[in-house]
């Protein structure tokens, strides 16, 4: 499969917009963070070969700062997905504004 098959494939799924739920992507990055726990022993011998960085820096600069990340976002995820009012503007005054 060439990559631009891989990229239209990528399309058309997210078309679809199973994506958009927040289930989906709190399943997403409950995957993403497994995964990275999974491989982490990997990801450091990535980068002792690349960067010639040790296991604890590897951890402190890359591993564990995007694993932190993880956390914060699945912590979030609901309440950034709320729909929240917005002020409308005073053409629409009928209106009722949200994002």
């Amino acid at each position: 499969m060439t990559i631009k098959d891989i990229v239209s494939r990528q399309r058309e799924y997210f078309n679809t917009h199973e994506t958009k739920s927040v289930a989906f992507r709190e399943a997403a990055l409950k995957n993403l963070q497994r995964a990275i726990i999974r491989d982490e022993s990997k990801i450091f011998d990535a980068l002792k070969k690349d960067l010639n960085k040790s296991d604890f820096e590897s951890y402190m600069s890359e591993v564990g700062m995007v694993l932190e990340e993880l956390r914060y976002s699945m912590k979030n995820m609901r309440k950034w997905a709320r729909i929240k009012k917005v002020p409308t503007p005073l053409a629409q005054f009928h209106a009722k504004s949200f994002v």
